[in-house]
């Protein structure tokens, strides 16, 4: 969002030449991914219960059959559209609030806030073992984020995207985990891929919708995003708390109290 602006009126090259850049260092990227990521991890815990084999439809089914499982993908994929929705308006509304040329410093700086978030957030998380209030806490902070991020002010919207960027970008990873935890004993690959499709479904819808309004976009998207910034909030709370999240020592420790309550 930042070279590639620069690269087009310094270089006086055109798009083609500034996505064929980003194709080479993406395929480099890839590779280097592709080399050095582990298939498996060394020594994979000896108390997990094996994932169920099951086709493809078992495990959605599956899946949807749990409460909670089936609110966290809902809210998931609109906290997921939400965040694409507002990176794809990014011009729009950075022309709505003023910025010259749409130089990309709304996105630049939710990108920013987001990075530091998804990595500190998480890791907290893991630290205390606890999912549920983590993940409820980046759904809060979104929604006053999307307030101010629309607000009309310039320096109030840098603040809103801060908070909306750190909010939701964290909301991705913690979310992806925690769905892998609600699901446990179903495969991890068809968690993975119901939580991607009913993003990306859930992005096109809300992408539809501000086009048909187009006209009242600057008064309507706000509400909307905001909307369901808050019905995913709300969402969080009707969502139960990881089951597996402990270590390995508290594995250990619960199988010794069940054998020696047994015998």
């Amino acid at each position: 969002m930042i070279l590639s602006p620069s690269f087009l009126v310094r270089s006086q090259k055109g798009i083609e030449q500034l996505m064929r850049l980003w194709a080479m260092i993406s395929i480099v990227l890839a590779a280097v991914s592709a080399a050095l990521v582990r298939e498996r991890p060394p020594s994979p815990s000896s108390t997990f219960e094996r994932e169920e084999e099951l086709k493809f439809g078992q495990a959605l089914s599956a899946a949807f059959s749990r409460r909670s499982l089936r609110i966290l993908i809902m809210e998931f994929a609109t906290s997921w559209a939400v965040l694409m929705t507002v990176f794809i308006k990014i011009d729009e509304i950075s022309e709505f609030l003023g910025f010259v040329d749409s130089n990309g410093i709304l996105a630049v700086t939710m990108l920013m806030f987001g990075m530091v978030s998804a990595v500190i957030i998480p890791a907290l998380s893991d630290r205390f073992r606890k999912r549920k209030v983590f993940y409820t806490f980046c759904a809060l902070t979104a929604v006053p984020g999307s307030f101010l991020l629309l607000s009309g002010n310039i320096t109030i919207a840098l603040i809103g995207a801060a908070i909306l960027g750190s909010g939701l970008l964290a909301s991705i990873p913690i979310g992806s985990q925690y769905a892998t935890e609600l699901g446990h004993g179903i495969n991890e690959k068809v968690i993975q891929s119901i939580l991607q499709f009913f993003s990306q479904l859930a992005t096109i819808v809300i992408l539809f919708v501000t086009t048909i309004i187009k006209e009242r976009y600057q008064m309507v998207l706000p509400a909307i995003l905001a909307a369901i910034l808050l019905g995913t909030l709300i969402a969080t709370f009707f969502i139960k708390e990881s089951e597996v999240i402990v270590t390995e020592d508290e594995r250990l420790k619960a199988l010794i109290d069940l054998e020696n309550v047994q015998h």
